[in-house]
């Protein structure tokens, strides 16, 4: 895997941590280990795609799936698009209140990862 992908993967896991760290404070919970997998390996085959020109998001969900992580796999499967979760009965979305800017500060939650 190239070095900034390596880079982009480990801040996209130290935000989803924030993001799940937030959204608990919100009453929302959320399965830390699953979320942090799949931020690490969200672009497990991103570098071939560079030749293979192949979905990424798609491809690394396959792999996860074909490893035995279907649950880790389906997240990274829609880590570039969503399924549509919407209701379509009704047009009613669930509200969250705006995260301050500073929820997610390198000296607060993730110290620990500078060593």
């Amino acid at each position: 895997m190239l070095e900034n992908i390596v880079v982009h993967s480990i801040q996209v896991y130290r935000v989803s941590m924030c993001l799940v760290d937030y959204l608990k404070l919100q009453g929302i919970q959320m399965d830390g280990q699953l979320v942090q997998a799949a931020a690490l390996l969200h672009d497990i085959t991103k570098t071939r795609s560079f030749e293979t020109e192949e979905n990424h998001a798609l491809t690394g969900g396959q792999v996860l799936t074909d490893l035995g992580y279907p649950e880790i796999g389906n997240l990274v499967r829609q880590h570039v698009r969503l399924d549509d979760y919407s209701d379509r009965k009704t047009s009613r979305k669930p509200r969250l209140s705006i995260m301050p800017i500073n929820a997610c500060s390198m000296t607060g939650s993730f110290h620990w990862m500078s060593a």
